[in-house]
């Protein structure tokens, strides 16, 4: 807003407000509080009001301009959006609840992003450090997307789980690598020469090569971190790199590609016998393997190869941790999370089923939990998780 853009929290309103509200009088009251201030400033911290509950959170933001400061006071209902908004004078519980808020060792306002090229065809990476003179804790993370040409942000609609997922762990002083998949970058040449080596898993290699090579990352141990396909390839990807500290599994399945995609076309089908019956045929053709769901034979060749190798890949010794929400609307928690105990008996495994979070480890939009068009951010309670593990494998 201190700059002018006064939409985006509008976008960000409940529902009840997104109708009453317009971007005028938004920026209407803004000009009001602000008289005789002068040029905003900084943010001079944020904090938490009371107690949070499980229906809202009240958290200020003390806004720093030249003639004084501006407190702004969010509500945030259980769906995280702004349920309420008031600009007035900060006060003494303001700055008490900013001066109880723990402080990170880096945020993603001073992280350096640096960037890097991935694998032969020199994909563009970013490598999220700590800022200069702050200390790289625990082990370094290689970010691998899911199904489909991701980009390094990892971009769903209006969410970018991977830059999430990325700003967070290098806050925590994880230094974290982040790049667009292959065909992101450019299509296949020959499309029935696809297999998961040449979509993702000969790039993740080289990621692997680049990070352990950094000069501010060598002789730190790394993890790889996958989230939906990268998260079923991840057992895959520790397996075959005895050097990697353990893998996380973020809304991953121990399912076959073709069982997955038979159900979440199932569901779109709605009744339609006809498209039932070609859905079916085409999940039988998948695992003979044969073309089917617009991939040629080879690709589900490779990944009956991966899942077939699921069992052997998990007792590698090393440790996985798993991240689901209990709102996940691709891989549902009943077919796709649950599976995972009977795998993963004797395993040094972490399991977090998480309350109200999508298949981007965010919170259900408004929309339902497909609605990934309206913008949100990936949760803390799965950032902390991944960076407290994450730090452990050093």
């Amino acid at each position: 807003m201190a700059g002018g853009d006064y939409q985006s929290t509008i976008d960000r309103l409940a529902g009840r407000l997104k109708g009453t509200l317009k971007a005028t009088q938004l920026q209407a009251a803004w000009d009001q509080t602000l008289p005789g201030r002068g040029k905003y400033q900084k943010l001079a911290g944020s904090g938490v009001l009371g107690e949070p509950g499980a229906e809202r959170v009240v958290v200020v933001v003390i806004a720093t301009f030249e003639g004084g400061d501006v407190a702004c006071q969010f509500s945030f209902n259980a769906k995280q959006e702004i349920d309420g908004l008031y600009l007035r004078a900060p006060n003494d519980a303001d700055r008490q609840a900013i001066a109880n808020q723990p402080t990170a060792s880096a945020s993603p306002a001073d992280y350096r992003a640096e960037e890097v090229k991935v694998g032969e065809l020199g994909l563009r990476g970013v490598l999220a450090l700590p800022p200069e003179g702050a200390t790289a804790e625990g082990a370094a993370v290689v970010l691998v997307g899911g199904s489909g040409p991701t980009d390094l942000d990892g971009t769903v609609g209006a969410n970018h789980i991977l830059r999430d997922l990325a700003e967070g762990l290098v806050t925590a002083g994880i230094p974290a690598l982040r790049f667009n998949k292959r065909y992101a970058e450019q299509p296949p040449s020959d499309p029935e020469q696809v297999t998961l080596r040449t979509e993702i898993l000969d790039d993740v290699d080289a990621a692997i090569e680049l990070l352990a090579s950094h000069a501010e990352v060598a002789g730190k141990r790394i993890v790889v971190v996958g989230h939906s396909l990268g998260g079923m390839l991840t057992p895959r990807i520790v397996a075959t790199h005895p050097d990697l500290a353990g893998g996380a599994i973020l809304a991953g399945s121990p399912r076959h590609l073709a069982d997955i995609m038979h159900d979440q076309l199932v569901k779109a089908a709605a009744d339609d016998q006809t498209k039932i019956a070609e859905i079916e045929n085409q999940t039988t053709a998948a695992k003979a393997p044969a073309a089917a769901f617009g991939l040629p034979a080879g690709y589900w060749e490779s990944i009956g190869e991966v899942h077939a190798s699921l069992g052997s890949d998990l007792r590698t010794g090393r440790p996985f941790l798993l991240l689901h929400g209990d709102a996940d609307g691709q891989v549902p928690a009943a077919t796709d999370y649950e599976p995972w105990s009977s795998r993963l008996a004797g395993v040094d495994a972490e399991k977090h089923l998480l309350p109200g979070l999508n298949h981007l480890l965010m919170p259900a939009g408004p929309g339902g939990n497909l609605d990934y068009n309206t913008p949100s951010q990936v949760a803390p309670e799965a950032l902390g998780a991944l960076a407290t593990w994450c730090a452990a494998r050093s």
